[in-house]
């Protein structure tokens, strides 16, 4: 199934790459430069303009070297347009029931968001695998270490205010994979279009998860 097969890549990595606002005369090489560093799992932001179109644009360039996900989807019409364009996977913000059933009939991953652990067993309960903890830089590894000691059966993936500083603690605590936006995709390097600079940070963030999992 294609869903599993997104989960092993999104592990494998341990990184997801948040894109949000990037124009489309730079999208194409800022993606570029995230996979270069290793981080070959992308996640377009679906309240940004022009989100179906650059995730069908990207899985047309990157279909066999990344997967490429929808973000901040909402409901299960969300999941239906992210599927059209094409979509590996459906990222949330919330435990959207819809949005987890919608995306396992159309065989596309959802990842979930969540805070609390009530929030969390909804997702779970509703059919995700990986649930995605949302703000992050609310949380901390013990946190993290808690809901897995607990929660056992579901994979997290912290996500919000991640960096190559403290992706470490996060997955050394028991987090499946991370996500990470601006200490990858930092602003004034896609505005300088300093594409070295965004595929060093991802870089550092994929080593610092590697490193962690020893």
């Amino acid at each position: 199934m294609q869903m599993e097969t997104t989960l092993e890549r999104i592990q494998t990595c341990g990184v997801v790459a948040v894109i949000r606002a990037i124009s489309a005369d730079t999208l194409a090489r800022t993606v570029e430069a995230i996979v270069q560093g290793g981080v070959d799992c992308v996640e377009v932001a679906m309240s940004v303009h022009g989100a179906l179109r650059d995730i069908t644009l990207l899985q047309q360039e990157w279909q066999d070297d990344a997967i490429i996900g929808a973000g901040e989807v909402l409901n299960g019409e969300m999941v239906a347009l992210a599927n059209a364009a094409q979509a590996d996977f459906c990222s949330g913000i919330g435990a959207n029931a819809d949005m987890v059933r919608t995306a396992i009939e159309r065989d596309v991953l959802p990842i979930p968001g969540a805070l609390t652990p009530t929030e969390i067993q909804l997702a779970w309960h509703a059919g995700a695998s990986l649930v995605k903890l949302f703000p992050a830089e609310m949380l901390d590894a013990e946190y993290v270490a808690t809901i897995r000691r607990v929660l056992y059966r579901v994979d997290v993936m912290p996500s919000g205010g991640i960096s190559a500083q403290n992706a470490a603690e996060f997955v050394k605590a028991g987090a499946h994979s991370v996500g990470a936006g601006r200490s990858i995709v930092d602003p004034a390097a896609v505005e300088a279009q300093d594409f070295k600079a965004i595929t060093e940070s991802a870089a550092r963030i994929r080593e610092a998860v590697q490193a962690a999992r020893g």
